[in-house]
């Protein structure tokens, strides 16, 4: 069966072209105030990118956190001050 075959659901089409943060101001609000612009720009990138591969898993709103997460963390760490700083 080819995919463009498949009826899928509206929610599943438009989430497939769509990219879900298109700024750092469309971020969630915990994710603005607490990353600094940088950190914030590379999980904005890494959440779009996870939304669309995984755009047909019902789970793709929450793998797109954990991805964009993980690739903050691997290039930030918290600091004893409670804020994220790049890594050395």
């Amino acid at each position: 069966m080819i995919l463009s075959e498949i009826k899928w659901p509206l929610s599943i089409v438009m989430q497939k072209g769509t990219m879900p943060y298109a700024s750092n101001r469309a971020l969630p609000l915990p994710v603005r105030n607490h990353l600094p612009p940088p950190a914030q720009d590379i999980y904005r990138e890494a959440f779009n990118h996870a939304w669309k591969t995984y755009a047909l898993d019902p789970r793709c709103e929450e793998i797109a956190h954990r991805t964009a997460w993980a690739a903050v963390k691997h290039r930030y760490e918290k600091g004893e001050d409670g804020e994220w700083h790049a890594r050395r």
